[in-house]
């Protein structure tokens, strides 16, 4: 299912206060469910396995949205000897991450003094315009935003964000990203919950904004937003990217993540 949204059906000028409330969802949802979420996140989809099959083992990578950290752990599984930076706006899900690597690490005899092997993991609000300003390097080969633009609330603030991060990318750079596609699933469908019941109405947020339940060990709300491959076309061009590929992976049906790479120049690299 691939809805078609035009980018003058968004709200350009969004209260910001409805933003601030969207992302707060969010963030209450991982502060109060982060065991649990990662409890239920110890494989890497195969759209994710797909991308990082031919990245060079001496990258630079830059992880937005690490969660807990199994992007790593699937890296370094692979024979991963690069620069890894892994960010998350989550103090849970970050502590989780390092516990989960360096428990890792200690298995296989590697200690802290082996910066070949040592991720880096840092809690920033990546919807703060200067959460990158501080970086433990400057420039990345590959920037993966896997299931993490789903939850950032208003075209704006999106802008903002892979403008930025465009900026840390080296000149023959790579972005690869994937979005929930929630829609494609009956079963997800039941799980949308009415804007009223955190005192907000859906005439008030984007078209595709949704509010979804977790029912794993507890109660919880989520803000996400469905994305079509029209929508991501649109933001890449928007903010100076050329889209490299497209493809569709993940769940029982193979069609629940929506997967792009995306270059900062016009040059094709081998992990396409």
């Amino acid at each position: 299912m691939d809805i078609e949204i035009l980018p003058n059906s968004y709200n350009w000028v969004v209260n910001q206060e409805i933003i601030d409330r969207l992302i707060e969802i969010n963030n209450k949802f991982y502060r109060d469910f982060a065991g649990q979420f990662s409890s239920t996140r110890t494989r890497v989809q195969p759209g994710i396995k797909r991308i990082i099959a031919q990245l060079p083992e001496n990258a630079t990578v830059l992880d937005i949205g690490c969660g807990n950290g199994e992007l790593y752990l699937e890296l370094f599984r692979n024979g991963f000897m690069g620069n890894y930076t892994g960010v998350d706006f989550s103090d849970e899900m970050v502590s989780i991450a390092k516990k989960r690597c360096c428990t890792a690490l200690d298995n296989h005899g590697i200690g802290k003094e082996n910066k070949f092997n040592n991720p880096t993991f840092l809690v920033r609000d990546i919807t703060n315009p200067n959460w990158s300003s501080d970086l433990p390097s400057k420039f990345f080969n590959f920037i993966f935003a896997f299931s993490i633009l789903h939850h950032i609330p208003g075209m704006g603030v999106r802008i903002t964000l892979l403008r930025n991060t465009r900026k840390q990318l080296h000149e023959n750079g790579l972005l690869s990203l994937s979005v929930w596609q929630f829609l494609n699933s009956p079963k997800l469908r039941k799980r949308i919950i009415p804007w009223k019941e955190v005192g907000l109405d859906s005439n008030i947020v984007d078209p595709l904004d949704y509010l979804l339940d977790w029912k794993h060990e507890g109660f919880g709300l989520r803000y996400v937003h469905h994305y079509s491959r029209a929508e991501l076309e649109f933001l890449a061009i928007e903010t100076g990217y050329s889209i490299l590929k497209t493809f569709i992976s993940d769940g029982e049906g193979g069609n629940l993540g929506l997967y792009q790479i995306w270059g900062k120049n016009v040059i094709r690299n081998s992990i396409v």
